[in-house]
């Protein structure tokens, strides 16, 4: 992961490198053999020095995998995130970050939710009885950020019982028919407790048997919508039945004797 860029990055290409304790995510702008100029999100044009640090990011990709290794400042446990995350698999058939599929690790880095559904069991105490039980569970997860930037495990768990409810408000019969029978994905307007608006992505996920969010994008929103437009107009279009022709055979006449 650490393999010197130099000579192998081209203009435009997504690159991540370590500054103190973030890392800083842009694209090249400008090469010359010690440094680099990247037009980052957070912090518009910068300089960074052109060495092995600078890694090149596939196209998509929105976490460095050097980012598992980084502990959040408000946890008491001290462990990384790769360390959580194998803390997390080590109750399932997996068994750790480094056994997962290329696949569930490329979704991983592009903000998107596992596709396997993880199936595990955990002790949990019974209050009444204050006995330790086994408890079947299963759920995919993700990663993501709070709001102070700090990358979190974002697990979904399966529910037993559907929930219509997405961010505090319950679907519509016409959105909830959308969502699971037609599996489309909705475009949801919210309101978080503070009353600010925002818009959000919704869809039905069948192994969950819960509906998953994830953050709103124009570009995202664009094709979606030309998605389902092509949809109803192919529903609209009217089919044309191509009629075999008859085909009329004589009648045998049997010869009289």
């Amino acid at each position: 992961m650490e393999k010197s860029q130099k000579n192998e990055l081209e203009l435009d290409n997504l690159v991540s490198v370590p500054v103190g304790s973030r890392f800083v995510k842009g694209i090249v702008k400008e090469i010359k053999p010690d440094l680099l100029k990247i037009e980052s999100i957070e912090n518009g044009n910068i300089n960074i020095p052109n060495n092995k640090l600078v890694y090149k990011m596939f196209p998509g990709q929105r976490y460095d995998l050097r980012e598992l290794n980084s502990v959040d400042p408000k946890s008491e446990d001290n462990l990384t995130i790769k360390e959580k995350l194998d803390k997390l698999l080590s109750k399932t058939k997996i068994g750790s970050f480094d056994k997962l599929e290329k696949g569930e690790k490329v979704a991983l880095l592009t903000g998107k939710m596992t596709n396997k559904l993880y199936e595990g069991q955990s002790l949990v105490l019974d209050k009444k009885t204050g006995e330790k039980n086994l408890k079947n569970f299963a759920f995919k997860f993700k990663l993501s950020k709070d709001s102070n930037g700090v990358l979190k495990i974002d697990p979904k768990f399966k529910r037993e019982k559907l929930s219509l409810n997405v961010y505090g408000e319950d679907l519509t019969e016409e959105q909830a028919s959308k969502a699971i029978d037609k599996k489309e994905t909705l475009i949801l307007d919210r309101e978080s407790k503070s009353g600010l608006k925002f818009k959000t992505f919704a869809r039905f996920d069948k192994d969950l048997n819960t509906f998953v969010t994830i953050p709103y994008d124009t570009k995202v929103e664009k094709r979606i919508l030309a998605s389902q437009k092509k949809k109803e107009n192919l529903a609209k279009k009217p089919t044309t039945k191509i009629e075999k022709p008859v085909v009329k055979t004589a009648k045998k006449v049997g010869r009289k004797m």
